[in-house]
């Protein structure tokens, strides 16, 4: 929607991550939702997605807890992003 073309995107949900990358869904209830991610990063094959330690992606993951319990818009999303 921004037009980003070429990202790494970081997780600390390493089953996540190695699934996707063997394209095998981690548990058949979300498997919907996992082939919409596949087909999505299909569809932009610029856009990395590697995992990380929790410590390696700390600060994020609790910017994103403080922007869901303070009701934050999307106009934060890009700054986390840089």
């Amino acid at each position: 929607m921004r037009g980003w073309k070429r990202m790494v995107i970081a997780s600390d949900c390493q089953l996540l991550v190695h699934g996707l990358h063997a394209r095998r869904a981690l548990d058949w209830r979300l498997a919907g939702v996992f082939w919409q991610l596949v087909e999505m990063l299909d569809a932009l094959p610029d856009v990395k997605i590697e995992w990380t330690p929790r410590a390696g992606v700390l600060a994020a993951h609790k910017l994103a807890k403080w922007a869901i319990l303070h009701s934050v818009s999307e106009d934060l999303v890009p700054l986390v992003a840089m």
